[in-house]
């Protein structure tokens, strides 16, 4: 398995057991996982209401998860789609 990236993309409010297992899972397809973390002014947008957990400590929550080769960033603010030219995946995990 050598260099498979694979995307995963979320909200994560409330990082728990089935946001680590989803997040493994995904890990274990490729060789580096990278998080995107949905903006608080995206989830407004989305959803027509804000977090519970601004987007830092969200970001924190899934950091915390210490799942080797795995990157967590925030995403953009007006483009879902900027990082994908970026990262280049070869598999988004739904």
């Amino acid at each position: 398995m050598s260099d498979i990236t694979v995307l995963t993309f979320g909200t994560f409010d409330y990082a728990h057991p089935g946001h680590r297992y989803y997040l493994e899972e995904a890990k274990s397809l490729g060789s580096l996982l990278v998080t995107i973390i949905a903006r608080d002014k995206t989830i407004k947008r989305l959803k027509s209401f804000p977090p519970d957990h601004n987007e830092n400590e969200r970001k924190q929550g899934i950091e915390d998860f210490h799942i080797p080769n795995h990157k967590v960033l925030l995403g953009h603010p007006d483009n879902p789609y900027f990082f994908l030219p970026q990262l280049k995946p070869d598999i988004i995990a739904l």
